[in-house]
This record gives C-alpha cells, sequence and structure tokens, in this order.
C-alpha cells in the first residue's frame, strides 16, 4: 500500500519498543542494536538525530524503562511547535495489534492533543511480497550450516 501525504513532515521519530533498563544492565545488547539501527536508517536517508530522533514505546510496570520515551517525546515536540510528524517502527517486521494502537491510535491522540496537527505512521513490512522475500533470504542466511535446505 503506498500513501502520499499531503503535507511534508517535520520529523520522523523511530520507535522502538521499550525494555526495563535493568536487562541492558545485565548485559542485553539491544539499547546498542536499536542504537545501530537507526544510525544506518538516518545515514542512509540522509537524516540527523534532530529530524529522526529515536523513542522507545510499551512501558508497564514500575521498571525503570529506556529513554526517551515515545509519548513523553510526543508532547514535547508538540509543545515545541511541531506540527507535521510521522512515525516509524523500525524494529518490528509486522504491524501488530499492540504496535498499530499504541502508535496509529494512541501516539497520534497524544501528539494532536498536544498541539500538534498532521500525524502518519510507516506501516511495517507486513507481507508483501518483497518483504516475505527479504525475510526469507535473512532466515536461509542465518540458518546455513545448521539447517540443510531440502
Amino acid at each position: 500500500m503506498t500513501q502520499t501525504l499531503r503535507w511534508k513532515p517535520e520529523l520522523c521519530l523511530a520507535s522502538f519498543h521499550g525494555l526495563p533498563v535493568s536487562f541492558i544492565e545485565k548485559g542485553d545488547p539491544y539499547q546498542a542494536q536499536c542504537e545501530t539501527t537507526i544510525a544506518h536508517l538516518r545515514a542512509k536517508l540522509g537524516r540527523e538525530s534532530k529530524t529522526m530522533p529515536l523513542v522507545y514505546q510499551s512501558r508497564s510496570r514500575r521498571a525503570i524503562w529506556l529513554d526517551p520515551d515515545m509519548e513523553e517525546t510526543l508532547t514535547n515536540l508538540a509543545s515545541d511547535g511541531v506540527r507535521n510528524l510521522t512515525v516509524v517502527a523500525p524494529g518490528f517486521a509486522a504491524d501488530c495489534i499492540e504496535t498499530l494502537e499504541e502508535i496509529e491510535m494512541r501516539a497520534k491522540n497524544v501528539f494532536t492533543q498536544a498541539g500538534g496537527e498532521n500525524f502518519s505512521y510507516i506501516p511495517c513490512l507486513n507481507d508483501c511480497t518483497k518483504s516475505v522475500e527479504m525475510l526469507c533470504h535473512v532466515i536461509q542466511h542465518e540458518l546455513s550450516g545448521w539447517v540443510l535446505p531440502e
């Protein structure tokens, strides 16, 4: 599905699923992997951290979670005068109920209620042919030597 916006995004927010800080402190490489992914995306798209900030979504319980938080960032951006925003979730291969509810619905509401005007969510790769072919390639590459193809 191709979608054309009738407005120009001022920022493209890259949202990754959150993780408790205690996991990182115990050696989980997730935060470093997210930061590497966004650095590659920024380089490929010709963007800087100012125009493509990284945030984390999906906080729960009382744990201390990775920052910056998506909802706090959305409120701050709108309060600072950002009116046109696009969000992408590069850590997800497919949209799920959680992603759609948190980003396409709740994040949009947070942004617009704080003063933002235009909000778009760039869908995940989902089930398009090229996406499935890419996933097959990655899986076959990663399994090489482990599983013999039939």
